[in-house]
């Protein structure tokens, strides 16, 4: 099939390299979608989000410089819009009004914890941070705490995504979820996407076959992507000499974001 990616980070936050290069290396790549994915701004300052939490127009602009790009490549490369928004109880989270006029969001937990009352967790941290924090709301326990993540995924009709980032930073020869939580994503018939949590150009479809061909041997064999406003799925792989089947979804357009692979083997 052909790739798409939907999670990609230019200079507008935390990654390098302005939109139009990374439109030019999808291109190079084959890819039928690129989505711009940049970190939703954050009720507080942040060195990695849109606006590091302090620009109250860093958004507006987000989506006018992309609306350009988009309009540039019309026709070559289908250009989205979306954000990767936080999920921070009793502050913000994906679902909120302020982020359905994006083409999809992309929901994320780097927090956990009461802001108001015990402050934040940060999990995007260090491995002693987090096993700290693994150990004061989990006792600990790994599993119990991506059971949690991946259970609240099932229930909520979002669609899982598949990463290659940690093999693009050498972190690991896999992407994440690790290969017992595809098998069990597989089971429950939960649908996923394949992207590359891009932060520079030349990662824009990293081991994107590689990856696509472990998803299969594991039961996954479609794959979703945004048909204009609707997600539809598509094979991984699809036998030479017969048409790709489409099958449309009633989804809302928002991915979950693999988290805690890092500490799940």
């Amino acid at each position: 099939m052909p790739f798409t990616n939907y999670h990609c980070h230019a200079s507008f936050c935390d990654g390098e390299g302005e939109p139009a290069a990374f439109a030019e290396a999808a291109v190079a790549k084959g890819l039928s979608s690129l989505g711009f994915s940049s970190h939703a701004p954050l009720p507080f300052e942040s060195p990695w989000c849109l606006g590091r939490g302090r620009d109250g127009g860093a958004l507006g602009r987000y989506r006018k410089e992309l609306t350009g790009i988009r309009d540039l490549y019309r026709g070559v490369l289908d250009i989205k819009i979306g954000l990767e928004v936080d999920w921070l109880p009793g502050l913000m989270g994906p679902a909120d009004p302020a982020w359905v006029d994006f083409d999809y969001r992309i929901g994320s937990v780097h927090f956990l914890g009461a802001p108001a009352t015990e402050g934040l967790w940060a999990m995007d941290d260090t491995a002693a941070n987090f096993a700290s924090g693994l150990g004061a709301v989990y006792g600990g326990d790994i599993r119990a705490l991506v059971r949690d993540y991946y259970e609240a995924v099932e229930a909520s009709g979002c669609i899982v995504e598949v990463n290659t980032g940690g093999m693009a930073r050498g972190w690991m020869d896999r992407p994440y979820p690790a290969p017992w939580l595809l098998g069990r994503i597989a089971d429950l018939g939960i649908p996923v996407t394949l992207d590359s949590d891009c932060h520079h150009p030349r990662d824009i479809a990293h081991a994107f076959p590689a990856a696509a061909a472990l998803m299969a041997s594991l039961g996954i064999r479609e794959a979703m992507f945004l048909d204009g406003h609707a997600w539809s799925a598509r094979p991984l792989f699809a036998p030479m000499g017969h048409p790709e089947r489409r099958t449309r979804h009633d989804r809302q357009p928002m991915l979950a974001g693999a988290a805690f692979d890092h500490c799940c083997a």
